[in-house]
């Protein structure tokens, strides 16, 4: 049962009482504008143990993304590589007009910076855009792993069935659908999530990943171009390169540290209107864009001065929360994930970013609502 008292637990920024349901309806903005229910549903908390799916993401053979399904994922991601290759080009582009080199007139008269010749720019950017091209769509073309479920179908439609007040229980059963109308909405609502947030997946993947590769490929091409030129500018541009393999450092984990720390705010400010929001994670081991993960934010705790807490309903964990701690303070973003009791747990893929994902509700089938059952 949803209770008032843990709506306000929930909200600690909210005044103590005495609260009136008047004050709450024009704080939250809930709908319909007479439910006290619809209050509490905006409010929160949504409860992993209550109102999340007892199967885990991942569970029984029958729930990967099989090779029918893969063209659908791979289309949605598709529509994304134009914007980031040009991105990632546009990046190389500007690198190389912004370089500079030392020549050396001995005799003649004092060294002096210049920039590279236009034949140099255009060599190297024309050299490595269509390697990079084919960087993001063969990570794209990539097999799917079979370990892929469907992570942001099951976060979307967890939340769908939550914003509805739709009982989630056993019922539903405690393995993964392997057919019928619940896999098929759980489907559809992954590749909604897609839509929604695949360029984003995409992008942020791009500058972890792909881009400090594109980087290297710049600095080799430079010292190629460098390696042809005749005069002071091929010989100041390699002493420039010397053994360095990356001379322009573009993407990396600094950068995306640097977006998710620009979408906190966001996501804390979101969280204080509704119960839940589906977040993407970024993973520093995962070159494939849906080897990332898709998981619902649930609450926080960010009291300053020490490292702010993020809780998530996983799917990968059934009906079960577990809890982060976001350091910011370094070079890279570093997350600490615990499990429901407190106890760290161990992972092989370092989350190096996380964004708020775009949602809209969808109002899930009629066959899917289950009778509440009174105890």
């Amino acid at each position: 049962m949803r209770s008032l008292k843990d709506a306000l637990r929930r909200h600690m920024e909210i005044p103590g009482p005495p609260v009136n349901f008047t004050n709450l309806q024009q704080r939250f903005q809930s709908a319909p504008a007479n439910s006290f229910d619809a209050l509490l549903i905006k409010m929160g908390p949504f409860k992993a143990q209550r109102d999340a799916f007892l199967f885990k993401n991942g569970q029984g053979g029958g729930w990967a993304i099989s090779d029918s399904d893969a063209p659908a994922v791979r289309e949605r991601l598709s529509h994304f590589v134009d914007e980031v290759v040009t991105f990632g080009n546009s990046q190389v582009l500007d690198a190389l007009n912004k370089l500079q080199v030392n020549i050396n007139f001995t005799g003649i008269g004092p060294d002096i910076n210049v920039g590279l010749p236009d034949f140099m720019i255009t060599e190297v950017a024309n050299g490595v855009a269509k390697q990079y091209r084919d960087i993001v769509t063969s990570a794209i073309a990539d097999n799917i792993p079979f370990r892929f479920g469907r992570c942001g179908g099951m976060a979307f439609a967890g939340l769908d069935f939550y914003f509805a007040g739709w009982p989630v229980d056993e019922r539903f059963g405690t393995s993964p659908p392997d057919g019928g109308p619940l896999r098929d909405y759980i489907w559809n609502r992954l590749l909604d999530s897609l839509d929604q947030n695949g360029g984003r997946f995409l992008s942020w993947t791009a500058e972890l990943i792909y881009l400090p590769a594109l980087s290297r490929l710049a600095t080799a091409a430079l010292g190629s171009a460098a390696g042809a030129a005749a005069g002071p500018i091929g010989i100041a541009v390699g002493a420039l390169i010397g053994g360095n393999a990356d001379i322009f450092n573009l993407g990396g984990a600094t950068p995306v540290l640097h977006n998710t720390q620009d979408e906190w705010p966001k996501l804390k400010a979101d969280l204080d209107m509704e119960a839940a929001r589906p977040i993407g994670l970024i993973y520093g081991n995962s070159r494939a864009p849906w080897d990332q993960h898709q998981v619902l934010a649930i609450g926080y705790s960010d009291p300053g001065g020490v490292l702010p807490m993020l809780i998530v309903w996983d799917n990968n964990d059934g009906a079960d929360f577990r809890t982060y701690t976001i350091d910011f303070s370094g070079s890279e973003l570093q997350v600490t994930q615990f499990n429901s009791n407190g106890v760290p747990t161990a992972s092989d893929e370092p989350i190096k970013g996380i964004f708020m994902e775009d949602y809209t509700f969808v109002q899930p089938p009629a066959n899917l609502k289950l009778p509440v059952i009174l105890s």
